[in-house]
C-alpha cells in the first residue's frame, strides 16, 4: 500500500489576502500506512477546509469527539485550534485547501457553514475533480496557475452552494425541471 501526500503551496499560509478569496495551498493525502494526527493549538492565519473523499477523520467540536465520514467537510477558521487525526485502518483520502481574502465569511455562510463547522454535502466526484485540477495547475507549471487555482477555489464554493440548494429543496421537481429545460435547450441548438 502506498502512503501518498501531495501538498502544494501556492502562497504563504501566513499571507492574509486583501483580494476576493485566494488559494494559499491545497493538498491530497492518502493516509493508508500509518496513523496521522495534526494539532495546531493556535490554528493558522488562513481558512482551512478539509474534505473527506474516503474513510474517516476524527476531530473535536465544542469539546466533543466527532467522527467525520466520507463526503463530509470540516472548516477551521483563522486562529482556531485545529485538532484532527486519521487511522491507517480507515484507508482515508483527504483533500484540503487553505485560503484567505475578503468575502470568505459570506461565501462560507452561503455554502452552509457557520455557525456549523462540519457539513455533509456527500461524496462528490465534481469536488474531487476540482482538487485534481488545482494539483495539475501547479504540477504542470502552467502559465498563471495561481489565478487559475483561485478560479478553481471559486468553482469549489459554487459547487458546494449548488449541492446545498439541491438538498434544501423538499420536492425533487427541481431536478426534473432542470433536465427538461436542458433537453429543450439542446433541441433548439
Amino acid at each position: 500500500m502506498i502512503q501518498e501526500v501531495i501538498y502544494l503551496q501556492i502562497k504563504s499560509s501566513e499571507r492574509v489576502s486583501t483580494q476576493y478569496p485566494e488559494l494559499n495551498s491545497y493538498g491530497i493525502q492518502r493516509l493508508w500506512n500509518t496513523d496521522c494526527q495534526c494539532i495546531r493549538e493556535r490554528g493558522r492565519s488562513d481558512f482551512h477546509i478539509l474534505y473527506l473523499g474516503q474513510g474517516c477523520c476524527y476531530t473535536e467540536e465544542d469539546g466533543k469527539k466527532i467522527t467525520v465520514n466520507e463526503g463530509d467537510i470540516i472548516l477551521f477558521l483563522p486562529g482556531e485550534k485545529q485538532k484532527y487525526s486519521f487511522l491507517a485502518k480507515d484507508k482515508s483520502i483527504s483533500y484540503s485547501i487553505h485560503f484567505s481574502g475578503t468575502g470568505c465569511m459570506e461565501l462560507l455562510k452561503k455554502c452552509g457553514f457557520l455557525p456549523k463547522h462540519i457539513i455533509s454535502p456527500g461524496k462528490n466526484p465534481i469536488l474531487e475533480e476540482i482538487f485534481k485540477k488545482m494539483r495539475n495547475e501547479k504540477y504542470l507549471g502552467k502559465p498563471m496557475f495561481e489565478k487559475m487555482s483561485d478560479t478553481y477555489l471559486m468553482q469549489f464554493f459554487i459547487e458546494l452552494d449548488r449541492i446545498r440548494q439541491r438538498k434544501d429543496k423538499t420536492l425533487k421537481t427541481g431536478t426534473v425541471i432542470e433536465k427538461l429545460c436542458l433537453s429543450m435547450f439542446e433541441e433548439c441548438s
